[in-house]
């Protein structure tokens, strides 16, 4: 099976706004990854910055909103800036009230889409 990549991720600008000064984008964008078969690389997905509609490639904050599609057994997704990737956390064991630990390279997410908020440039 092929790991999820950055080219794994279909972005889909919702809008975007120019703001402050010096002038920074604030853009909502949905991301659509994951169809089941393809695996979770070690570290999280790595993300795209100009896809997020940051035209200089560089990301302040990012977080995500809403997460649609799969959502009883969806991870958590989380950004990790030092490594401009998306991370993602499921539940170490079944059962209640367990931790979240991040996925390993077999875990392969169902198909789902994430609201994003980018700010950058």
């Amino acid at each position: 099976m092929a790991a999820l990549n950055a080219a794994s991720i279909a972005y889909a600008i919702q809008n975007i706004v120019l703001d402050g000064l010096p002038p920074r984008y604030h853009s909502v964008v949905d991301l659509t990854l994951g169809d089941g078969s393809s695996t979770y690389p070690t570290g999280g997905v790595p993300i795209t910055a100009t896809s997020l509609g940051l035209p200089q490639g560089q990301i302040i904050s990012f977080a995500v909103l809403e997460q649609t599609g799969g959502v009883v057994t969806a991870p958590v997704a989380n950004y990790n800036p030092t490594a401009n990737k998306l991370q993602f956390f499921v539940a170490s064991t079944s059962g209640t009230n367990q931790h979240l630990t991040e996925a390993t390279t077999a875990y392969a997410p169902a198909a789902m889409t994430l609201r994003c908020e980018a700010i950058g440039y």
